[in-house]
């Protein structure tokens, strides 16, 4: 494309276009090149992979449906089945509550009894440990009071001695 410039009278430049035939037609081919191609490689790929969809969409559809019929189906027998079930677990209820109750009744007699043996032992138990720990006390105390004695009388100690003595043998204890 060339331009030619006129001038007017005002000085204003005015660029006018001229259109070369050549150029046009080459322009139309290249486009028309280019669609071919882009149709050869992405249209009908593009194409192919939405009619493998649609045919994938179409079968999933077909085994939803039969699905769901065989699921109201099935939901059916279900809710027959849970009556049935509801029926007979009430009568197994009512049995059980009868003999639930007489062995809780038999239990708890024999759990009292257990329960009152256990707690005379339990005193037995304690009797017998609080005299156990009077006589080590007993003993305890004893030999805690001949060792004062003994250093006592082997020592002629002050009041100030005798204290400190006192201390050191109750933290010993």
């Amino acid at each position: 494309m060339t331009s030619n410039t006129v001038e007017n009278e005002q000085n204003v430049e005015v660029v006018m276009i001229e259109i070369n035939i050549y150029d046009l037609i080459m322009q139309i081919v290249n486009f028309l090149v280019f669609l071919y191609i882009l149709k050869r490689l992405f249209y009908q790929p593009v194409i192919n992979f939405l009619d493998t969809r649609e045919s994938k969409i179409s079968q999933a559809m077909k085994d939803i449906n039969y699905q769901e019929s065989e699921a109201k189906h099935l939901i059916k027998e279900g809710q027959d089945n849970l009556n049935n079930a509801r029926r007979l677990a009430l009568e197994i209820i009512n049995k059980s509550k009868d003999s639930a109750r007489k062995v809780h009744e038999k239990m708890l007699d024999e759990a009292n009894g257990h329960a009152l043996r256990l707690v005379n032992q339990a005193k037995d138990e304690i009797s017998s440990d609080m005299e156990k720990a009077r006589k080590k006390l007993s003993e305890e105390v004893l030999y805690l009071s001949t060792i004062l004695t003994e250093q006592i009388l082997t020592k002629n100690i002050t009041k100030e001695i005798n204290d400190k003595l006192t201390e050191n043998l109750i933290a010993g204890i």
